[in-house]
Order: structure tokens, then C-alpha cells, then sequence
């Protein structure tokens, strides 16, 4: 992960000077040495554009799919959580083509958001959804297991970004799957199986190609094909 950049120029110095001493140092240093040189303070800029502002409509999405997953409207549920989700696709690319994907308050805002969309808010669609007027207490489980693993999926992620590649089933991609097959008609059993499934799938290692690098491999083949 590219290292941040922050508008206070004597912090500027310093924490490039830390990236050079801490190159071959272990992640958990790295990360530890990028948190302590962080700034104080953010500009304006920094908090309000139009990447955050598109993360912002993804919190609110989240907030309205667990709101209306309470209130029994499972489908607007849905409909709210799909748009959480598109919304926190856009802003990565907004913030890419505007230039302020470096700016850490951004980042950390687009985790916050996240947790509430794919945790609370995929998991009160699960649980009123399929589990609570046919295995209350397995779904309680399940739905705070899941929280859990979003949490912890999505700090790793803060922490340590990604590559080529994520760690893990990312969290908005495990929140889709699971809305979707808690609207089908597979029965509390095999959705909570996936419930499950998926939250060890979220802390787990292994490696998922993100989309870019899946576009820039598919590509690659097509030319080589032809």
C-alpha cells in the first residue's frame, strides 16, 4: 500500500524519512510507524469531496437496509444495502480520479462506513430475513459472529490495504451473498451454513484477485488469444 500523504508539510518529511528506515521492518512496525507519524489535524479538503461524500451515501444505505430490515421490508432492504455497496465502489475509483486516494481520513471514513453497511445492516437483513421466527438463538449467534468477522475484516484492511489481491473474501462481496441467499428460499439451515461459511471466509488469508487485476488478466488472455 502506497504510503499516505498528508497536507502538513513537516510531517511530509518526516514520515517519508520513517517509510525509508522501516522498508525491510515487519508489517505490524510499518503500520505501527505510519499511525504514530499521522497528522493531528485534517484541511477541509481532506474530509469533504466528492469521494466522501459518495462514502457518506454508503453509510446511509447501510443505516436505511438495517432499519428496514427491522421493520420487515426485507425487498427495500435489499434495495438499500445494493446501493451501500455501488456507492462504496465508486468512491474508491471518484477518489482515484480526483486524486485524493492518498488522504488517510478518506480511507479510514470507507472503513467506518463499510462496517455498518456489511455488518449491521447485511446482518439484520439475515437475521429478520430467515432466522428470527425460525431459529432465533442460532441466528443471534450467527448475526453477532458475523458483525464480528466484517469488524475484524475490515481493520485489517485499514491497517494493512491490499495489492493485487485481497485477503479474504472482502466484506461487501460476503454482504451480497448473503442478502441474496437469505431472499431466496434455501431455509435457515443452509443460509445459516453460508452465514457462517462466509464469516470465517471474510478473516481468512487466502487470496481473492480484486476486480482491476481480474480485468487486467482477462485482458492479457484475450490478446494472447488473438
Amino acid at each position: 500500500m502506497a504510503a499516505p500523504r498528508f497536507e502538513n508539510g513537516d510531517r511530509v518529511q518526516d514520515h517519508g524519512r520513517l517509510q525509508e528506515l522501516s522498508g525491510n521492518a515487519p508489517r505490524a512496525v510499518q503500520s505501527t510507524i505510519s499511525t504514530v507519524s499521522a497528522p493531528t489535524t485534517f484541511t477541509w479538503s481532506d474530509q469533504v469531496n466528492v469521494a466522501n461524500l459518495l462514502t457518506l451515501l454508503n453509510l446511509v444505505g447501510g443505516v436505511l437496509a438495517a432499519g428496514l430490515a427491522v421493520s420487515g421490508r426485507l425487498w427495500l432492504a435489499f434495495a438499500a444495502l445494493a446501493c451501500a455497496v455501488m456507492f462504496d465502489q465508486l468512491d474508491g475509483t471518484v477518489a482515484r480520479a480526483t486524486g485524493t486516494c492518498d488522504k488517510p481520513f478518506g480511507h479510514v471514513y470507507e472503513g467506518g462506513a463499510d462496517l455498518v453497511t456489511c455488518g449491521p445492516g447485511a446482518a439484520a437483513i439475515f437475521f429478520y430475513g430467515e432466522m428470527v421466527h425460525r431459529a432465533l438463538v442460532p441466528g443471534a449467534i450467527l448475526a453477532v459472529m458475523w458483525i464480528a468477522a466484517v469488524h475484524l475484516r475490515l481493520t485489517r484492511y485499514t491497517v494493512i490495504g491490499h495489492g493485487d489481491t485481497y485477503m479474504g473474501c472482502p466484506a461487501p462481496l460476503g454482504a451480497v451473498i448473503l442478502v441474496v441467499a437469505t431472499l431466496l428460499p434455501l431455509g435457515p439451515v443452509v443460509t445459516g451454513v453460508l452465514a457462517a461459511g462466509l464469516s470465517f471466509a471474510m478473516v481468512m488469508s487466502f487470496p481473492i484477485p480484486t476486480a482491476g487485476a481480474t480485468r487486467a488478466w482477462m485482458a492479457g488472455l484475450f490478446r494472447s488469444i488473438t
